[in-house]
């Protein structure tokens, strides 16, 4: 479940996404939450895309986009720990 902060971070992101295409400025807080839920108790993929839901990301191409790349980072960030 997504702490206060982390809800914060992702209602930042959300309300300022452009749902269409999203832009490098969307991307970058969305790498900010996503280093946040790292290092923070990593969020379930599962609240992350509830948290989209909720907070209004409509298109649900896009919430899987950024959901299937919160899976994929949380994987990298967690072998780079390993390996340091």
């Amino acid at each position: 479940m997504l702490d206060a902060d982390g809800r914060g971070m992702l209602h930042r992101f959300v309300h300022s996404l452009n749902q269409d295409m999203p832009h490098p400025l969307d991307w970058q807080r969305f790498y900010d939450f996503t280093i946040y839920s790292f290092e923070h108790g990593r969020f379930s993929a599962g609240d992350v895309h509830d948290a989209l839901l909720a907070e209004g990301v409509r298109g649900g191409r896009t919430r899987d986009r950024f959901v299937n790349f919160y899976e994929h980072a949380l994987d990298l960030l967690r072998r780079y720990q390993e390996t340091m």
